[in-house]
This record gives C-alpha cells, structure tokens and sequence, in this order.
C-alpha cells in the first residue's frame, strides 16, 4: 500500500455447495507520510510475578502496540497493549 492512496474492500463468504455472497465495499485511504522507524534496544527483565519490558524512544511515534500471547497456543490469540508516545517500559503480569 502506498501513502496517502485510496482503496476499497469487500468480504466474501464461501461455500463448497452454494454460490458466494459478497459484502457492499468499503473505501478507505491510508495515512499519509512514512512510517516511523521499529523500537531498538528493547530489553526484557524479571520481575515478581511479571516482566518488563523497555526500549529506545522512537522519534515520531504516536504510540507503541505491545501484542503478548494469551497461551502457549496460537489458537487462543494475541492480547494488545497501547501505551502512550511518551511511554518506553510496560510491566506484564504473569
């Protein structure tokens, strides 16, 4: 996807036994501007019943997205954290 460009999207259902249905589209533009660079020196350390995380600061980031397994099992999904721009160090219970 490029910057700034437009684009439309639609979901389809399948069936081996019928023919498909398909949702109305939807049209969406990507922001513009270029992505900021990853997180460096990112570190992880123990702690009682939980591990912290910390990172370099990102010029330009709006936030940082912390994804953590729920189980040892892809099947069960990802949990999601958002922390501020201004925030380099989370502490994950386990």
């Amino acid at each position: 996807m490029k910057p700034g460009a437009s684009y439309s999207a639609s979901v389809r259902t399948v069936n081996a036994d019928a023919p498909y249905a398909e949702s109305e589209a939807v049209t969406f533009q990507t922001k513009k501007g270029v992505a900021p660079e990853k997180p460096t020196q990112l570190e992880a350390k123990a702690a009682n019943n939980a591990i912290e995380l910390s990172w370099k600061a990102v010029n330009g980031a709006d936030s940082y997205d912390i994804y953590r397994a729920k189980s040892a099992y892809d099947k069960d999904g990802y949990k999601k954290s958002r922390l501020g721009s201004k925030q380099q160090l989370i502490r994950i219970r386990i």
